[in-house]
């Protein structure tokens, strides 16, 4: 009896496999591939400042990129977006396209011309393990 159900398993399963002649396509696949695995990420230490700063002098914004396994780790060479939007209503605009050190951190300085929000944000492709992360806000204002 176990015998006839193993191979009656056994069909099945070529059943899935492969069904029609050796001139059709298959009709249907059973996939082995395993799932893909996405990792969180984040943004930490984000900060534009000095708060407030004189018109015309100079602004930092910076912070961390981290993917989370069993540990937070460092991403390193990913490239993240720094935006900014002078005012509520108007669009947000790229400032500057920044690199990951070995240690996740990155950082620019601006030159400080209007009041505004200042936002980080990191896009990986389709084929990136990791998920896109972008920061909440920080207003700085402009003396």
């Amino acid at each position: 009896m176990r015998r006839s159900l193993a191979i009656a398993a056994g069909l099945a399963l070529a059943a899935l496999t492969f069904s029609g002649t050796a001139d059709a396509a298959p009709t249907r696949t059973q996939s082995t591939a395993a799932p893909k695995t996405y990792h969180r990420t984040r943004i930490i230490g984000f900060n534009a400042g000095p708060e407030p700063v004189r018109k015309g002098r100079s602004l930092t914004v910076h912070g961390t990129l981290q993917w989370h396994g069993k540990i937070w780790h460092p991403v390193k060479g990913a490239k993240v977006k720094i935006l900014f939007r002078p005012g509520l209503k108007a669009p947000l605009t790229t400032a500057a396209t920044v690199t990951t050190d070995r240690y996740g951190r990155w950082s620019k300085k601006f030159k400080a011309t209007k009041s505004g929000i200042w936002y980080a944000v990191a896009n990986f492709g389709d084929d990136s393990p990791y998920l896109s992360i972008a920061t909440s806000g920080d207003y700085v204002q402009v003396k």
